[in-house]
């Protein structure tokens, strides 16, 4: 039988998304409170445009929210208009925006008691990836909800991980931009110190892939920021936005935050001198100011 989907949230991220999962050949009704991202996806062939999310979930199987916040996929999913007013029992809605994980589970609590399944997912990829079906998904949750989701999944992203219970998806998503900023930041730094020992980056940078081996810092580091193309296509503001969630839920359990609580200062403070839109790559910007030294 073929899945009937609804999507919530058209956004950069979102409105590629819905379009992947159509062009995958399912039947699928999209909508969004912001009537120039409606609009925009009208002229981008998507015809099937819901009046409010209770009336998209009634018509669906699977439901997909990308959303800023909790705040607005809770309103989505549990509003008067929203759809848990809508969908039928054994019906799935998963969660594709960056909310907070005790936030997300209330919200998984109420979906319940009606009988619908609810699945949380960390993206992986940026607009350009999203663009290509290059995105990868860590998602969590019951598995024979998964199985039920799971076709719709590979529409719109190349790799679909089922990673454990409900949380793990999300949590593991905001582990993985910890690492990478703090990877980032700490290889940035690297690099300038060698510059000023009077050293090429470059070849610092090669050397220490040979010792460690490839990886995706280093791969960004020489691919964006010694080349100077600073177009990652992930913003600043997402990183530090990631940061700041796993600050708060480590916080929230009472677990250490030595590390991570620096790392979320630090790119907040070149958020806010540089500009949130840009670039994360760009951060190497505000390091080069801190140390009166250009990389490149």
């Amino acid at each position: 039988m073929t899945v009937r989907v609804g999507f919530l949230g058209l956004g950069e991220i979102g409105a590629q998304m819905a379009l992947n999962i159509a062009a995958a050949g399912f039947p699928i009704q999209v909508y969004d409170t912001n009537l120039r991202a409606t609009q925009a996806i009208l002229l981008d062939g998507l015809p099937s445009i819901a009046t409010d999310a209770a009336t998209l979930a009634a018509a669906s199987d699977v439901v997909f929210a990308m959303l800023p916040s909790e705040i607005e996929v809770a309103d989505a999913a549990l509003g008067k208009t929203g759809v848990v007013n809508g969908m039928k029992p054994g019906g799935v809605f998963v969660d594709l925006s960056c909310s907070a994980p005790a936030a997300a589970q209330t919200i998984a609590r109420r979906l319940s008691a009606q009988g619908i399944d609810m699945l949380e997912a960390g993206v992986l990829g940026n607009r350009n990836d999203a663009r290509a079906r290059r995105l990868r998904l860590l998602v969590g949750g019951d598995a024979a909800a998964f199985g039920r989701a799971e076709p719709v999944f590979k529409a719109m992203a190349a790799e679909v991980h089922h990673v454990g219970g409900f949380g793990t998806g999300q949590v593991a998503k905001l582990l993985a931009t910890a690492l990478e900023a703090a990877g980032l930041t700490m290889a940035l730094e690297g690099l300038i110190a060698a510059k000023r020992f009077g050293l090429k980056p470059e070849e610092v940078l090669a050397g220490a892939t040979v010792a460690l081996g490839p990886s995706a810092v280093n791969t960004l580091v020489g691919d964006q920021v010694l080349a100077g193309k600073f177009d990652s296509g992930r913003a600043l503001r997402f990183i530090v936005r990631d940061l700041d969630a796993a600050t708060k839920l480590a916080q929230s359990v009472d677990a250490p935050v030595l590390l991570l609580a620096q790392l979320r200062e630090t790119w907040a403070t070149a958020s806010r001198q540089l500009g949130s839109g840009d670039d994360q790559t760009k951060i190497v910007r505000w390091l080069e100011q801190v140390a009166k030294t250009s990389l490149r």
